[in-house]
């Protein structure tokens, strides 16, 4: 999971970077996800055409899929300790991950 929110634009060096994470994890066995790429990011994915090739996710999408999955023990490893951090912010804020029962103990 890589999380682009803070991300403001994606030039090719960028999108080459992405190009080259999304193949090195593909040949490890792991799915990267991008997660919640600010407009100008996601744009720019889409007219090059790497938002079909990519996953591309909202932080919604995110917590969603970790609600409805069996990994609710969040402290398994590094990954989902990052996102546990950045979903209690949520969580505080009222935010969209204060709906998953999961997170909120």
């Amino acid at each position: 999971m890589l999380d682009l929110s803070t991300v403001e634009m994606v030039d090719g060096g960028g999108l080459g970077l992405l190009v080259f994470l999304h193949k090195w994890t593909r040949a490890a066995g792991i799915q990267l996800k991008l997660v919640n790429p600010c407009r100008l990011a996601l744009a720019m994915l889409i007219r090059t055409g790497l938002a079909s090739v990519l996953h591309v996710s909202s932080i919604d999408d995110v917590v969603e899929i970790f609600c409805n999955s069996e990994l609710c023990d969040l402290e398994r490893d590094s990954s989902s300790r990052i996102l546990l951090d950045q979903s209690q912010r949520q969580i505080n804020a009222g935010g969209p991950a204060s709906r998953c029962p999961a997170l909120r103990s």
